[in-house]
């Protein structure tokens, strides 16, 4: 059924997060919009100061992180037309397992991405314990934040991360990636993205196969493909978990195919396959090189 006019003008994009500057084109003047915002599907918005923007209505999100105009009704019809895919869930699920997470992700979501930029690393980023909490506080205070998401009290489970690292209650590095999966899981990829890099997670930590793969994972969702590629590569080379592994192929053959790779795309679908096609990675590689 097609979107008319009507019916674009009765609904509304919620803005979920946004970075540098978003508005809101209302005759022939720009209006800034703040963290909540109610949008017109056919509102036209802008982009600026290195931006990011994040919306959503029930399972239709847009991320938008690249400087510039959009006319939202052409982003909400790609949305809703994108084939289901449960590479989201299914990865969000697998990291939530390394963090010590029990249960499986929610299912997916609809997403349409335009333009997509690495976010940078926060060099400040490390380990800040607070003089006063003991290694086991800080562990049950991830647990607890583990625990929250887990049960899918993911509102509960931000505030308690948040807190936690305005408080220095725990290592920054651990809770940014944890703060990372509670957004991959509201589908919120964009930030995930740029929390979970912002995270800095080093190759010798235990929790780097979590990183990477939350990295590579979100940075296919919004389409940056180069830092899918990276992230991919890179963890490829320092995880020994061969599930990772398989995982970080996936992720990196299609990644290849945005930056429209097809042969080193589809040899690589067809290694992941190889690897274990009995495995979820492995089941959707084998349907990826069918269709």
């Amino acid at each position: 059924m097609l979107l008319t006019p009507w019916a674009l003008s009765a609904q509304t994009l919620t803005l979920d997060d946004f970075d540098g500057v978003v508005e809101l084109k209302a005759g022939s003047v720009w209006k800034g919009l703040d963290l909540g915002a109610k949008i017109p599907y056919e509102a036209t918005i802008r982009i600026s100061g290195h931006g990011l923007a994040e919306l959503r209505d029930g399972g239709v999100r847009i991320h938008l992180s690249k400087d510039g105009s959009y006319q939202l009704s052409a982003l909400v019809s790609k949305a809703k037309e994108a084939p289901a895919t449960s590479l989201l869930a299914q990865t969000v699920g697998k990291v939530g397992i390394m963090l010590g997470d029990k249960t499986q992700a929610g299912g997916p979501v609809q997403v349409a991405n335009m333009g997509a930029r690495g976010a940078a690393v926060d060099s400040t980023s490390g380990v800040a314990w607070s003089g006063d909490e003991s290694t086991a506080t800080a562990a049950s205070i991830l647990s607890d934040i583990e625990t929250l998401t887990a049960a899918g009290k993911v509102d509960q489970a931000m505030a308690k991360t948040e807190g936690a690292m305005k408080a220095g209650n725990a290592d920054l590095s651990t809770l940014r990636l944890m703060k990372a999966r509670i957004l991959a899981q509201m589908g919120r990829s964009g930030s995930a993205l740029r929390e979970a890099l912002a995270a800095s997670v080093p190759a010798t930590s235990s929790y780097y196969p979590a990183s990477v793969l939350l990295i590579s994972t979100q940075a296919v969702m919004v389409e940056d493909w180069d830092t899918a590629l990276t992230s991919s590569r890179d963890g490829r080379k320092a995880c020994q978990d061969p599930e990772v592994i398989q995982n970080l192929d996936l992720l990196q053959a299609l990644a290849l195919g945005g930056q429209g790779q097809t042969k080193a795309s589809r040899d690589l679908l067809q290694q992941v396959v190889n690897e274990d096609p009995t495995s979820g990675a492995g089941q959707q590689a084998t349907q990826l090189l069918k269709s």
